[in-house]
């Protein structure tokens, strides 16, 4: 009875949250760009200010939707609508800075998945190779360390360019960082997100689900004296969101897997309802679903149909959100 009260509850929040929320004008796209739409380009200036350029604490954000690499549609108010805060993390694949913080934000998503949505925006690139210029000198500058790591990309001038140097980046191409553990959507062709969020290649935004304004914003992504990790916690506490009281464990053998892997569950919330699990690529598309009776303890998934590579499981029963992880496949 407890839990059936516990769904219908948050059934009946998040019903209440997505009839009171009222965002601002959308600044998103309709419907998926065709690859050979034109990038406009970036305006470029050696003036914008990560910190004070674009939305401040206490605006309230636009309606949003932007797309994934595989074309699937992602926007604020559905995010947010949850009655999860959303962070919003801004990630251009030429920007040091940006790769050197992914780290920092898969932490954040390990620790925090269950409680807040995370989101990647790529945007345009802020160290193009020459003959093209950055949009924040107006000249070409390519770190050295782009250079050694071979990141050296034009800046994309059509929707399928930038969606294929949005894939590298996905894809890791240049062996250069960790994979992202967060969905990435595509910036929209002139720009939307970064006029509006930034100019900026690595700025980030905590946004509160009750009214959908701007809880934290950092000009530079987790970089001290900002403390994404700090602001979570602190909206969590203000929206009083509470973790379960035994922590769910979850272990997986073999891992890295060829034919199948062995999941053990572990947690006095999984013995009481029914799960569903599903595993997903590096590019969020969903490639397998399994439904769970109550009381599950071990079950198999069969992998020897997919391709070897890296993949993302979520666990979850009709409440929450209540695992994350990675399987790796040989």
């Amino acid at each position: 009875m407890q839990k059936i009260y516990a769904v219908l509850t948050g059934i009946i929040i998040s019903s209440a949250l997505s009839a009171q929320l009222q965002l601002k004008s959308s600044i998103g796209v309709s419907s998926l760009p065709n690859d050979n739409d034109a990038i406009c380009t970036p305006q470029c200036s050696t003036n914008y200010n990560f910190d004070t350029d674009g939305l401040k604490v206490g605006d309230t954000i636009p309606q949003f939707q932007f797309y994934t690499l595989n074309g699937t549609p992602m926007d604020a108010q559905t995010l947010l609508s949850s009655g999860k805060p959303l962070c919003i993390v801004a990630g251009s694949f030429t920007c040091p800075v940006w790769r050197g913080k992914i780290t920092d934000l898969n932490t954040l998503v390990s620790s925090y998945g269950s409680q807040v949505n995370f989101l990647v925006v790529y945007v345009c690139e802020a160290h193009p190779k020459s003959p093209d210029t950055s949009p924040y000198s107006c000249n070409v500058w390519n770190p050295s360390q782009n250079q050694t790591e071979g990141v050296m990309y034009l800046q994309p001038t059509t929707y399928g360019a930038r969606k294929a140097t949005a894939t590298d980046m996905m894809n890791n191409t240049c062996t250069c960082m960790p994979t992202i553990n967060a969905p990435m959507v595509i910036d929209g062709p002139c720009n939307e997100f970064w006029k509006t969020f930034g100019p900026a290649p690595n700025n980030a935004y905590l946004i509160n689900p009750t009214n959908g304004t701007v809880y934290c914003k950092h000009g530079w992504f987790n970089k001290a004296p900002n403390n994404m990790s700090t602001c979570i916690s602190s909206l969590l506490s203000a929206l009083a969101v509470k973790e379960p009281t035994v922590e769910p464990t979850i272990s997986i053998y073999p891992n890295p897997a060829t034919e199948a892997s062995e999941f053990s569950l572990q947690g006095a919330e999984y013995n009481s309802a029914s799960l569903e699990i599903k595993l997903f690529d590096v590019f969020g598309q969903e490639v397998m679903k399994k439904n769970l009776p109550p009381g599950t303890k071990s079950f198999k998934i069969e992998t020897g149909s997919l391709v070897a590579g890296i993949y993302f499981y979520k666990l979850s029963n009709a409440a929450f959100l209540m695992h994350t992880g990675k399987i790796i496949l040989e």
